[in-house]
């Protein structure tokens, strides 16, 4: 339908989330955390200190934000490069700007919209 009608533009937006987050920086984060424990000396109890943590959120560096722009870019390129080879003209896809959303704690999505 792209093809066939040129006046149609379709957007494409995909943020990276919480699960973007996750797969890339937590066992490195946990690792962190854990040096950080020892050389720290806590005396409080493991049990204690895991629960607080469960409900803290994570500080999350400016270079983990950069590279999960990076991974919201890929996605968007990677659909508009598909779309491009099926013979969609380039002017016809436009990408939202890349960026981390942090209130999606779901999966990782594309919102499309003509």
């Amino acid at each position: 339908m792209l093809n066939s009608r040129e006046q149609l533009h379709l957007s494409f937006c995909a943020p990276s989330t919480w699960q973007d987050w996750s797969a890339k920086f937590a066992s490195s984060a946990a690792l962190e955390q854990q040096s950080d424990k020892s050389s720290e000396g806590e005396a409080q109890k493991e049990d204690s200190k895991q629960g607080l943590e469960s409900t803290a959120q994570p500080e999350i560096t400016d270079e983990q934000v950069d590279a999960l722009k990076a991974i919201a870019d890929q996605r968007s390129d990677a659909v508009k490069q598909y779309l491009i080879d099926k013979g969609v003209k380039t002017g016809q896809v436009i990408l939202c700007e890349d960026q981390f959303d942090q209130t999606n704690k779901g999966l990782p999505q594309m919102n499309i919209a003509i």
